[in-house]
């Protein structure tokens, strides 16, 4: 059975990010488009994304804290920094700054400007 797609409904295929800094800048753009979701489809639509993070652990407050310096100008040069870093840090310490980077890219991408 042949499958017919318009192609208004269609989507550009991106490859595997290959770096932390294309990583974080796709987290970015997908809280941004969470936040446009939210505000077209108002408080009905909030119950599908997870509560704001608290500040009650350290992982939040890191979190919190990268997000809050992170914007689309800001985020490329970050994400160039951590992708360095996590070359020189033992590979567990890697994968949580790669997390972090991640992370605290959705959440800043999630904020209102």
């Amino acid at each position: 059975m042949p499958v017919i797609a318009a192609r208004e409904v269609e989507a550009l295929h991106h490859n595997p990010a290959r770096s932390l800094t294309e990583r974080a800048e796709r987290a970015y753009a997908a809280g941004s488009s969470q936040r446009r979701f939210l505000a077209k489809h108002g408080s009905a639509a909030a119950a599908l994304v997870e509560a704001p993070a608290r500040w009650d652990s350290p992982w939040n407050l890191a979190v919190g804290i990268t997000a809050a310096v992170l914007t689309p100008r800001t985020l490329p040069s970050v994400g160039r920094v951590l992708d360095r870093l996590i070359e020189r840090v033992p590979r567990a310490v890697g994968e949580k700054l790669a997390a972090l980077g991640v992370e605290a890219a959705g959440r800043a991408g999630r904020r209102t400007h």
